[in-house]
């Protein structure tokens, strides 16, 4: 690597002293004289001289720092990561470029003369290098990331000359490599970007190429043949401008590139887009529907003969086509490329999006797929969008029988000529149109057969089939569907219908909705109706005043088992509040049912229950009883249906309503009944307060009398809100008889209640005969002999007063390591009681016992729960449980590997453990020995423990048999001291190994007792005569305070028998328990 050459030392001098006149300024690198690069803080003479001091694997950094700055070609090797700084300025390229040699798959080679190679990674930034001369400008290898801030620039200029006179160059070649541009590239005379394989990323910034002889973006394979790995670019922005192509591929060379373009501006003199390549090109973004602006001028936007076009948005526009003015038409199209004129090569024809399908052979290897969803696409001159198959035209030798599928879903056409020219396709592809806007009529049999075009030119679904056929109205449908067909909506249908009367048919509204034309109820049923929902969702709609979603003449029948009917306008928001739209949801005059999957709704706007029409009109009203309706009775029959809103479902003359079950809720009644009702399930249930749930209503008018009959078997009438009554009783004027209410069961929240007008004094025609009120129905309503109770709310006949059994308790004895509950803690006797006995940590239950108020026994059960029960007995129990230790971690003896918890010493050696009185032994062993018999030098250190290990001097020199500073010195000679324990008279042993029988251990606690004088009964046990005559009046003593027990099993008192370190700790817990 060359050095940098010295500063002189009048120049390091002067340095100082500006350093030192300016202390507080900023510190910068100057470049020495004649330096035009910078790395850090070290000058270059040239370009090249800084590129070779980059080391790999360092970023770096190379800033120019003067102007007017030459450079000669020059590499970025492998392992480089080089940041080019313009510095603001503009480099020019002096001299010949380098040669990279590009092979080809088919064993030609391409060779280029780049003024910059990049192998490694290369950012230009900042400033503008100008490429002069006929070379190349960049070949790319490697990563090449030309800033926002960067030009990249051609100054080879169109010759004036012939064109085999001229000279090729591209100003950015990628060679498998990896492109991002934000910056501007400009090319007068040729291509922007040639890529072979590899990525290229437009993000932003311009490229401008002015050439007819360069693309801004051509796009090959990595070899350059149909073999090669294909090439991916994506243009997400920038502004595009060529006199001719935007972006070119060949069929033969590109693969199966893609180019994807979701924004950005493409403006060009010619075709802007050249698609005959097998890849994919994708316009605009699938998820937004935004995408770029593409405008041709005299071409078209896009040409495609292969591969695949997706189109999801963007503004596409077509330019004015050739001169020759054959070429618009079609058929003149076909001819030229058949006499070889247009065989290859763009044709720029005019369209917003040309397709050429087996343009030729070579072209058809590939499929091609056109799918277009989104996007605006208009021609000045010719079509929006121009599909044309060359093998449906006559002259056709050898068709090329390319696999197509095109298909439009979306979008806005227009153009001079037409929207859309699909006329030469073959018969099967024509049908390609499901979607979109069409400026000018699409021609019947370029549709889909489930879609239509409307007065708009939007292509809209067919909104209805009948046996897989589809027809372009509801009414179509209707009218051809033949009797027990279904009518299936398929779309969202703005329509009014008619069902003949000689018609019997089901609607399945299949999660669509049905809307009313204005001023026109939503379905009008003459025939026999049934109303289905499928999908769940769907709903029939009426947006108009004084209109229905569904009226159902008289004679007609309708069954609804599914769907949402509404009025979505509805703005009756009080009683004398139509607000201009306002009716029933459904009107009803013949047989109608309501079933279970229906809703039927009359809300406002903000989801509140509307209040000036009724949501369901069911019957005749007074005017309409005296004409033709005679002697009808419109039946409706709710039957799990949900009705929400609207004053009320109204029952008027000569209705008849059955109620079975389902959910009814008005603002001011749930039910207004004019005529016949019944309800025996469900719920019915009101807004405002104030107001009835059921309302039952008397009146005369246009000479006719109503006498409403109202009978509720079952259901929950539920009037529970602020002064709202369950059912109300009304007349309408004096002289008017009330109907009449039969209540025989239900739930009744709210009271029942006759108005003022009614007399006082009868019982209002209201009848109860059963039935659950959470308030007390008046007293005239109830049936001879039935009461209401309070504690129920059932009105019933007065049951007899049986006297009830006596309780008792059940009482818990104090116990000590746990708790104890009963449930109940009184019971009749005979009923049972459960035991809950929740031990303390580290204990268990080890018995549980009840006894009766004489002491006796009660059986006791343990339950597989872990609780106890037993019957209660008359007079009460006594309930003790006892808990014992687990022998778990937190037991005093855990530690003691041969004391067994279950074992009948256990609760006695863990006593003495915790008390200190007796340990295990200091073996090593972790054992007690409980069934080890008890020597005399044992018992006297427990004696000495129990005393508090009290000073003594340890002399034991008494006795023959003991040694001094023994284990049990200290204790023997304490005991002996004290007399508790005496050495053998007349040996002057201790015999501290001697095994202490039973009636010795009596002596000792004797003497410690002060030797008192006791009486018992040694002869009731078996062996009671064997005692010792010397040990007689101690075991007595013994036997008295309970210290010495004859054995369990035997009855024995065995005094002259050993006893165990186990049976010592249970006889000093009985003498601690004494004490």
């Amino acid at each position: 690597m060359e050095k940098r050459r010295p500063r002189s030392t009048l120049l390091l001098m002067f340095s100082i002293v500006l350093t030192a006149l300016l202390c507080f300024a900023p510190k910068t690198a100057l470049a020495a004289d004649g330096d035009v690069a910078m790395i850090g803080d070290t000058g270059y003479p040239s370009l090249s001289e800084a590129i070779k001091a980059v080391a790999p694997g360092t970023p770096t950094t190379i800033k120019i720092v003067e102007d007017n700055v030459t450079f000669s070609s020059f590499m970025v090797s492998e392992g480089v990561d080089l940041t080019l700084d313009l510095g603001g300025r503009t480099i020019k390229s002096n001299g010949g470029g380098g040669t990279a040699i590009f092979s080809t798959g088919d064993n030609k080679k391409i060779i280029f003369k780049p003024f910059v190679t990049n192998k490694g990674k290369l950012t230009i930034d900042n400033g503008a290098i100008q490429f002069v001369g006929a070379n190349d400008g960049v070949y790319n290898t490697g990563t090449l990331i030309i800033g926002e801030a960067a030009t990249l620039e051609s100054t080879l200029k169109v010759p004036s000359g012939p064109s085999a006179n001229r000279n090729y160059s591209t100003l950015v070649v990628n060679d498998s490599g990896h492109i991002t541009t934000g910056g501007n590239l400009s090319s007068p005379a040729n291509s922007g970007i040639a890529t072979y394989g590899g990525e290229v990323e437009v993000t932003g910034g311009t490229i401008t190429t002015g050439d007819d002889y360069g693309a801004a973006i051509d796009i090959y394979s990595s070899d350059n043949t149909v073999n090669g790995k294909p090439a991916n670019v994506t243009i997400s922005g920038g502004t595009i401008t060529s006199d001719i192509v935007a972006v070119s591929t060949n069929n033969v060379q590109s693969a199966s590139s893609s180019l994807t373009i979701t924004g950005g501006t493409i403006s060009t003199g010619s075709t802007s887009i050249y698609w005959p390549t097998s890849g994919t090109l994708t316009i605009g973004d699938k998820e937004t529907g935004e995408g770029p602006t593409i405008t041709s001028k005299i071409g078209s936007a896009i040409e495609i003969c292969s591969g695949s076009l997706n189109v999801y948005g963007g503004t596409l526009k077509g330019g004015v086509g050739q001169d020759d003015e054959a070429i618009y038409n079609t058929q003149s199209l076909h001819d030229a490329i058949v006499q070889g004129n247009m065989t290859s090569g763009y044709i720029g024809i005019g369209d917003a999006i040309t397709v050429f399908a087996n343009r030729a052979s070579s072209y058809a290897a590939a499929p091609l797929s056109v799918n277009i969803a989104g996007g605006t696409f208009s021609s000045a001159k010719n079509y929006g969008i121009r599909l044309f198959d060359n093998d449906v035209f006559e002259g056709v030798d050898e068709p090329s029988n390319q696999e197509i599928q095109l298909e439009i879903t979306g979008g806005t056409f227009s153009g001079n000529l037409g929207a859309l020219d699909a006329k030469y396709l073959q018969d099967e592809d024509k049908k390609l149109v499901t979607g979109g806007t069409f400026e000018r009529g699409v021609d019947a049999g370029n549709l889909s057969d489930d879609v239509m075009q409307d007065g708009s030119g939007q292509i809209i679904q067919k909104p209805a089939e009948v046996n897989g056929v589809r027809y372009k109205s509801v009414q179509d449908a209707i009218d051809n569907a033949t009797n027990g067909q279904t009518v299936t909506l398929v779309a969202n249908v703005t329509e009014s219908v008619n069902i003949p009367a000689n018609k019997t048919l089901t609607l399945d509204l299949n999660g669509f909705t049905l809307t009313n034309e204005d001023g026109n109820h939503t379905i009008n049923n003459y025939g026999v109706l049934t109303v289905n929902d499928s999908a769940g969702g769907g709903a029939v709609d009426n947006v108009s005043h004084g209109r229905a979603a569904l009226y159902n003449y008289a004679d007609a029948t309708a069954v609804l088992n599914g769907g949402t009917f509404k009025r979505s306008k509805e703005t009756g928001s009080a009683g004398n509040v139509g607000g201009g739209n306002s009716w029933y949801t459904i009107r009803n005059k013949g047989m109608m049912t309501l079933n279970s999957g229906v809703a039927v709704e009359s809300l406002l706007a903000n989801g509140s229950l509307s209040k000036f029409s009724s949501v369901i009109c069911n019957g005749f009203n007074s005017s309409e009883v005296a004409s033709e309706y005679k002697g009808k009775s419109p039946t409706l029959i709710i039957d799990g249906a949900t009705i929400r809103g609207g004053l009320y479902v109204k029952n008027d003359y000569y209705g008849t309503l059955e109620m079975r079950s389902g959910d009814v809720r008005g603002s001011s009644a749930g039910i207004f009944n004019y005529a016949d009702a019944t309800i025996s399930g469900g719920t019915v249930s009101v807004d405002l307060p104030d107001r009835g749930a059921v309302w039952n209503y008397a009146e005369t008018a246009s000479d006719v009398t109503t006498t409403p009959t109202l009978k509720i078997t079952g259901g929950t009438i539920d009037g529970s809100g602020e002064g709202q009554m369950a059912v109300r009783q009304s007349v309408d004027g004096s002289g008017v008889e009330p109907g009449a209410v039969t209540i025989s069961g239900g739930e009744f929240k709210g009271s029942i209640t006759a108005d003022s007008s009614i007399p006082t004094g009868t019982n209002a025609n209201i009848h109860i005969s059963g039935g659950t009120f959470t308030s007390a129905p008046n007293e005239e309503f109830l049936a001879d002999g039935l009461v209401w109770n309070p504690n129920t709310g059932l009105v019933s006949e007065p049951k007899p007063v049986i006297p009830s059994k006596p309780t008792y308790s059940a009482t818990v004895a104090e116990s000590e390591h746990g708790a104890v509950k009963v449930s109940p803690e009184r019971a009749k006797a005979g009923d049972g009681v459960t035991i809950t006995a929740t031990p303390d940590e580290g204990f268990k239950v080890s018995k549980v016992s009840v006894a009766d108020k004489d002491g006796k026994d009660v059986k006791v059960a343990a339950n597989a729960d872990g609780t106890y029960s037993f019957e209660m007995p008359s007079g009460g129990a006594t309930v003790t449980v006892e808990f014992a230790c687990d022998g778990g971690e937190l037991c005093p003896s855990h530690g003691l590997v041969d004391v067994d918890p279950g074992e009948w010493y256990h609760e006695a050696v863990d006593w003495a453990v915790s008390t200190g009185l007796m340990t295990g032994y200091d073996d090593g062993s972790h054992t007690f020995g409980p069934d080890d018999q008890l020597t005399r030098a044992q018992l006297a250190q427990i004696l000495y423990n129990r005393a508090g290990k009290p000073a003594a001097d340890g002399d034991v020199s008494q006795f023959s048999d003991c040694a001094s500073g023994a284990w049990y010195a200290p204790a023997v000679s304490w005991a002996a001291d004290r007399g508790l324990l005496k050495g053998y008279d007349g040996q002057g042993t201790f015999g501290p190994d001697d095994v202490l029988t039973r009636e010795q251990l009596a002596i000792v606690f004797w003497r410690i007792a002060g030797e008192p004088a006791a009486e018992a009964d040694l002869t009731q046990f078996p062996d009671g005569s064997e005692t010792s005559p010397w040990a007689e009046g101690a075991v007595e003593w013994a036997v008295s305070t309970g210290l010495l027990q004859g054995y369990d099993n035997t009855g024995e008192l065995d005094p002259a028998g050993d006893i165990t370190r186990a049976q010592a700790a249970t006889v000093f817990m009985r003498e601690a328990d004494a004490e």
